[in-house]
Parts: structure tokens; C-alpha cells; sequence
């Protein structure tokens, strides 16, 4: 009988062994899946946060870039100077939100130090850390009908439980700020008798493709100052700095329209860095027959559009 109970007893410590194994075994095993889910999670929420910085950033870079652009063209106006060292003052708004020392109200919330601020709150509000050093902003053109503003930065992220981090060194990040609607900087003061604002208006937006043209393109392009590209023309930043170096890239181009601005002094084409820079050029006697009698041309623009 006792060696009867005794093995009833060892049965039940031997179930309840089994039992308990089970439960630490299933309980273990739901708390790594609860776990791993939980990772899941916190990396699918840091996922769909960097995407929406990857299209935050541009759209804050374009408002500084606009900004910027504003406030060099008022600075050109107001000084009647060009824009010297241009990647210096452009520097100097981004980061400090002044121009030659003197902090710009427009430039409020645009900074770069602005910007990494919005986003660690709105990361704040995510539980997730972020962390942006070694930033560098740079402003250029690689085409003739945008200036780019680019973000190169090393970034990390990560979740404040400790969950989940990555990093993304030498992260870089492209905007892009039309031209079309600003003024040409090189008509703000080239003119003779001051400034003589021409809104920069790309060609191809009148059906006009590029050279060469026909006669009534020609014309078009004469009488609506409308731009187009041409290699051997100055980009818009070099404009700004009242440069005619040529930008094989992004150079641009418009025919001063003479009649808008009252007696010219006498010129060698009406090419506008052409013009403005007083240069006579190689250019031929009289005009392009069915043309207006002031839209004289060099001969190499001759030869470019056609003619």
C-alpha cells in the first residue's frame, strides 16, 4: 500500500514537473513573440518616421532656399551691389539667420539649427531620439531652371527604450527652388538709369522647344524677354553675383527688350549679359529681316539660334 502511494506521489511530482516545464516554456516562448512584436513595432513607427522626414526635409530645405534667394535679390536692390562671396553669406543665413551680421526676421524657423529642432519634437512626441551632426548645406545648380539646396549630414536614430537604432552617416538631402517668378539679378542694376526688373520666365512655357528657331519663335523670344538655355550663357547664381561666366550646365539667357527701357546707349547685342556688360561682341550690320529694328545680335547668337 505505501509503495502504492509512493508511486502516486512520484507520478504527480513528476506531472506537476512536466507541467510547470510546459508553463515557464509557453510563458518564455510568449514573452519573446510578445517581445519581437514589440520590436516589430517600434521599428515599422521609426520606418514610417523617416519617411516622412524624407520629404519634410526637402519641403523645409525649399523654404530657406526661398527665403535665402529673396533676400539676396532685396540685398542686391538696396545695396546696388552683387552678391560677393556668395556660398559664405548663404552660410551664414542657414546656420545663423544673418546677413553681414544682422539677423533676418525672414529667415525665423528657416535655419538649419530650426530645422533639427522641429524634428527631434516631433520625434520627441514618438519616444525616438535623433541626432544630426556634422551637417554641411550647400547651395548650386545642376540644371538651368532650379537652384538646388542640399543637407549632407551624418544621422541616427533610435527608439528611447532602447529597442531599435540605425544610422545613416553622410546622409544627403536635395531641394529644389524654382527660378521662374524671381527677378534677373543682372537687370536689377545693369541697366543704365536703374533697375529694370524682368521676371525670369522659362521659353519652353510658350511653346517655344529650343534653338533654332523659326521667324515667329524668334520674335517671341525678342518681345517677351522669355529665357532659354545656352552654355555659354551665366546660371542664375552667377547672376547673382553679377557674374557672365559661362555654366554649361545651367546657363540662361533673355534679349534685353530695348523698347521697354527708353533710349539704349549703343550695343552690340541685346543678349542680356551681353548687353550689360557693355560688350560690343562680333556682330554683323543691321538687323534679322522681320524682326524689330532694335533686337541686334552677336554673331555666335546668330549662329545658335539659327541665323
Amino acid at each position: 500500500m505505501g509503495l502504492i502511494k509512493n508511486k502516486k506521489g512520484i507520478f504527480f511530482t513528476a506531472l506537476a514537473i512536466v507541467l510547470l516545464s510546459l508553463f515557464v516554456l509557453s510563458y518564455t516562448f510568449y514573452s519573446g513573440v510578445q517581445q519581437r512584436k514589440t520590436i516589430q513595432q517600434r521599428i515599422e513607427t521609426m520606418q514610417n518616421f523617416m519617411d516622412s522626414l524624407e520629404e519634410d526635409i526637402p519641403r523645409k530645405l525649399y523654404v530657406s532656399g526661398f527665403r535665402i534667394i529673396f533676400l539676396f535679390e532685396k540685398e542686391i536692390v538696396e545695396t546696388g551691389n552683387y552678391i560677393t562671396d556668395l556660398d559664405t553669406k548663404f552660410s551664414e543665413l542657414i546656420i545663423s539667420g544673418t546677413l553681414n551680421d544682422e539677423f533676418m526676421e525672414i529667415m525665423n524657423q528657416a535655419t538649419i539649427s530650426d530645422i533639427e529642432q522641429f524634428i527631434q519634437e516631433d520625434a520627441d512626441k514618438k519616444n525616438i531620439d535623433i541626432t544630426m551632426s556634422n551637417s554641411v548645406v550647400s547651395i548650386s545648380q545642376d540644371d538651368p531652371w532650379n537652384v538646388k539646396i542640399s543637407l549632407t549630414t551624418d544621422f541616427h536614430m533610435s527608439d528611447k527604450a532602447g529597442l531599435a537604432s540605425w544610422d545613416k552617416p553622410d546622409w544627403v538631402i536635395d531641394a529644389y527652388v524654382p527660378i521662374e517668378g524671381f527677378e534677373d539679378p543682372l537687370y536689377l542694376l545693369g541697366y543704365p538709369g536703374g533697375p529694370t526688373p524682368n521676371i525670369i520666365k522659362e521659353i519652353v512655357k510658350s511653346n517655344i522647344d529650343s534653338p533654332p528657331f523659326d521667324l515667329a519663335e524668334l520674335n517671341t523670344f525678342a518681345l517677351d524677354s522669355t529665357y532659354i538655355f545656352n552654355p555659354d550663357a551665366p546660371s542664375f547664381l552667377n547672376r547673382l553675383q553679377g557674374s557672365s561666366t559661362a555654366d554649361l550646365k545651367a546657363g540662361i539667357e533673355s534679349a534685353v527688350h530695348i523698347p521697354s527701357y527708353g533710349p539704349a546707349p549703343s550695343y552690340g547685342s541685346v543678349i542680356d549679359y551681353l548687353f550689360f556688360d557693355n560688350n560690343d561682341g562680333d556682330f554683323p550690320p543691321g538687323v534679322i529681316p522681320g524682326t524689330p529694328s532694335w533686337f541686334i545680335l552677336d554673331n555666335s547668337h546668330r549662329n545658335y539660334y539659327g541665323y
